[in-house]
């Protein structure tokens, strides 16, 4: 098992206990965890962030389907 899957696991465990958690994938130049979410590559993430800096932060956050866990990509 990888990070990047123990981080996926983590984060959800941590939601699933009721805790409000975001999970950051901090992977700049081969990001996947959006897919171990299952979710799309289609947002923007915290590269574009970096590199333009035309967006609030929060706005970045992505809704999963486990309830209290929020996303924001590497992009």
């Amino acid at each position: 098992m990888g990070k990047t899957q123990i981080a996926a696991n983590l984060a959800i465990a941590l939601a699933q206990a009721g805790k409000s958690t975001v999970v950051v994938d901090l992977d700049l130049g081969g990001s996947n965890l959006h897919s171990h979410l299952g979710l799309p590559n289609r947002h923007a993430g915290l590269g574009d962030y970096l590199r333009a800096r035309t967006a609030d932060l929060k706005d970045l956050l992505v809704e999963t389907s486990v309830d209290g866990l929020r996303f924001i990509p590497g992009g």
